[in-house]
């Protein structure tokens, strides 16, 4: 293990916790103080790669309105839109629709400084129509009451996690502590049994996304106020049981250990989308079953905008 790129571990701390303190600390966290995305970055998504993808998402919208009566105003929100791109996309296809453009407002949901001026760049040419919100239900910037389409693109992934492991003397949860000489390592300490959705096997590590929980009830309570729809784009699958770690770190592009560059480092997980799925039913929301993303963009056509 490298020295702590941090605040010093002077005691134990949940895994959790120091993701997040690593991640979003407003001095010293990943997206406080860099802009991750592109080659000159730690990792690129799928809008970096082409504009198909985005103009997908523009359809997806567009079909999504329309089959719900065309209503306005309609407010299209994107969390963690990265460098803006995938929205720039997604204007291109609503510019083709005067009465949907006309009508929509555009809401980031963004907590890094260097990204939203990237996104500012990015976006210029619908300037008069941007709003930035650290979260989805910001008291004192909120966002207004409208026909609601929310895009959550690589969003779920990065969100911190605990982690787990049901060992012969009962549950433990990993955390991470660090020694004299700075370096940082894992150890875990008893606990409670944590709230798993399936029945766990002896020594094999749970992961569950404490705000995956918290995101699910804010964007419900979202569409179930104004109406519309959510579309959740991830690594992640769709099974009964949901064991092993998946928690990996990248840093230009390449595959580092997660206690390696922490706070330098970008952090991600893959998504329970069946846990998902199941949070999102339990607050009242109907869900289509995950599909893959090459199904996903056949279905809206994407071959045929390539030809």
């Amino acid at each position: 293990m490298t020295q702590a790129t941090n605040a010093p571990l002077t005691s134990w701390i949940p895994l959790d916790q120091a993701l997040h303190r690593a991640l979003y600390d407003p001095t010293t966290g990943y997206y406080s103080h860099k802009n991750p995305l592109g080659r000159s970055g730690d990792f690129i998504t799928a809008p970096e790669i082409s504009q198909l993808f985005g103009e997908m998402i523009g359809l997806w919208c567009l079909d999504k309105w329309q089959k719900a009566g065309c209503p306005t105003p309609v407010r299209l929100l994107e969390l963690g839109p990265g460098r803006g791109l995938m929205m720039a996309d997604v204007f291109r296809i609503f510019k083709l629709v005067p009465a949907l453009f006309e009508s929509v407002t555009c809401h980031l949901i963004e907590v890094s400084k260097p990204l939203r001026e990237v996104q500012k760049t990015t976006l210029k040419a619908y300037e008069d129509r941007l709003f930035w919100h650290d979260d989805l239900d910001e008291s004192h910037n909120p966002i207004p009451a409208g026909y609601t389409l929310i895009l959550a693109n690589e969003f779920f992934d990065a969100l911190p996690i605990s982690q787990f492991v049901l060992r012969e003397t009962g549950w433990h949860e990993r955390g991470i502590v660090q020694d004299a000489e700075g370096a940082l390592f894992y150890e875990e300490q008893s606990c409670h049994a944590p709230d798993v959705r399936f029945r766990a096997d002896q020594n094999q590590i749970i992961e569950i996304c404490p705000l995956d929980r918290s995101y699910v009830r804010k964007i419900s309570d979202r569409l179930k106020e104004n109406k519309g729809s959510a579309l959740i784009i991830d690594y992640g699958d769709d099974i009964e049981k949901w064991h092993g770690e998946t928690l990996q770190a990248l840093l230009h592009h390449k595959k580092v250990s997660v206690l390696d560059h922490l706070g330098q480092a970008d952090i991600s997980h893959h998504v329970d989308f069946r846990g998902l799925r199941q949070d999102f039913v339990r607050e009242g929301i109907v869900c289509s079953k995950p599909q893959t993303q090459g199904e996903f963009l056949r279905n809206l056509g994407i071959e045929l905008r390539a030809d």
